[in-house]
């Protein structure tokens, strides 16, 4: 079995997704943080840092810059 790479531009969720430490606050998600650190312990995903400069998915989910998009023309 191939391992899933999830690509994230978000140091905080990584931290999350792999470090099992509880704060009160993280409650109402705290159900899918445990089921992603099951997979990730499963070896079924792994979170690969990307800046977000390097992140396509951002072109399509913020505001466009004037230099990413002369950058990509």
């Amino acid at each position: 079995m191939s391992v899933i790479s999830l690509y994230c531009d978000s140091e905080a969720t990584m931290s999350w997704a792999y470090n099992n430490i509880y704060n009160g606050k993280s409650r109402h998600i705290s159900i899918w943080y445990r089921y992603i650190r099951e997979l990730i312990t499963n070896g079924v995903i792994t979170i690969v840092y990307v800046k977000s400069v390097n992140n396509l998915m951002d072109l399509l989910t913020k505001g466009l810059s004037r230099d990413m998009i002369q950058q990509n023309n």
